[in-house]
């Protein structure tokens, strides 16, 4: 370990987590205490879903990037740990930092506990209460190996002080960095060219990626019958994920436009000018509240209870997903909840790791 300067390894995959760390690795560049070593594990391998975002989020190019993807959950974390052990005995590190839910948060935690190495956690104690979802998987097992658990939501701090296996824990509620960075970026964001036409007028965003969702062709299928009758009075746009960039054109109503994934500042940008929006996502959900739209939620249980309990999002399925809209077309609320902190998330985690770390 470093006498001098703390080195932390920040281990990176997948969009949400490049969207997570910006604020922290732009703050933790600007104080100059601790050195930070980027890693990429390449779990979103393509460029519209990984480069995009460095780009408009200015993150550094990673030191190490492991273009490990495509693969099922347990061979690729097993390959993901396997390149991950290397790494971190050859960069020495203080501590390892991992980002929310994904396979590549749970491939550094195994990776870095097998060194013996301090784990953080940040995003620690969410809870959707479905063991059947791989992230949920994910982040108990993530929470149960980390040495400082850093939550982003009060109710995620009030679980993990409530369950024994976590009492003796190094446990700071910091607040949200999505909401820091969507503070940050405000001024930045943009809609595509290509939906300048569209986006003068009311539409919805909708985006969709979850295996529950996609993986399943009835499933899947089930869900654009119902986009298709929303169609038929409101315009969607629809950024296509790689997951099922092969949907026909043929199957989905005009009203309906699919195009590109977008990068965050363009995402944000239609996200700003939308009605509605329809997802499956649990980054967008959030960034939902942040813009003040009312969100539909196509799953049967969520992290972020708050908004659920709320009123800001609605659970929904194939079958109740029109309803659904039609009544959060109609939501009224607030939007003034300090559910995810000041905006200053980024400045409270970096204090947190300077105190666990001394």
């Amino acid at each position: 370990m470093s006498n001098q300067v703390p080195t932390i390894i920040t281990i990176l995959g997948a969009r949400p987590q490049f969207i997570k760390a910006a604020p922290l690795h732009h703050f933790i560049k600007s104080e100059g205490y601790f050195k930070e070593v980027l890693v990429h594990t390449g779990q979103h391998f393509d460029g519209l879903m990984s480069d995009v975002f460095f780009r408009d989020l200015n993150l550094d190019i990673p030191k190490y990037h492991l273009n490990i993807n495509g693969l099922d959950r347990e061979a690729m974390i097993n390959q993901m740990e396997a390149a991950l052990i290397p790494i971190i005995d050859i960069e020495r590190p203080d501590a390892v930092l991992v980002y929310g839910d994904t396979n590549s948060t749970l491939a550094g935690a195994l990776a870095t506990k097998k060194l013996g190495v301090k784990l953080v956690h940040v995003e620690a104690g969410l809870r959707s209460n479905n063991l059947l979802m791989p992230e949920e998987l994910n982040r108990i097992e993530t929470d149960l190996k980390s040495d400082l658990l850093i939550t982003p939501v009060v109710e995620a701090f009030d679980y993990l002080n409530s369950d024994v296996a976590f009492t003796s824990k190094k446990i700071v509620n910091c607040g949200d960095t999505m909401l820091d960075i969507f503070q940050i970026s405000n001024s930045q964001f943009k809609v595509p060219t290509m939906l300048d036409e569209i986006c003068l007028g009311n539409y919805f965003l909708f985006t969709l990626h979850r295996p529950s969702n996609t993986d399943s062709e009835v499933q899947l299928m089930d869900i654009v019958q119902s986009l298709n009758k929303i169609a038929a009075h409101h315009v969607i746009v629809w950024p296509l994920h790689p997951r099922i960039k092969h949907i026909g054109s043929a199957s989905l109503h005009p009203n309906i436009c699919c195009v590109a994934p977008l990068g965050y500042l363009e995402l944000m940008g239609v996200l700003e000018k939308c009605q509605l929006v329809i997802t499956d996502s649990g980054g967008l959900q959030r960034e939902a509240y942040f813009a003040k739209k009312p969100s539909v939620i196509l799953r049967s249980e969520s992290e972020w209870k708050s908004l659920i309990s709320h009123g800001y999002g609605k659970l929904a399925t194939a079958a109740s997903l029109e309803s659904h809209v039609a009544a959060q077309l109609n939501f009224s609320g607030t939007y003034d909840e300090n559910f995810f902190g000041d905006g200053n998330a980024a400045k409270y985690i970096h204090m947190a790791l300077v105190n666990f770390l001394k």
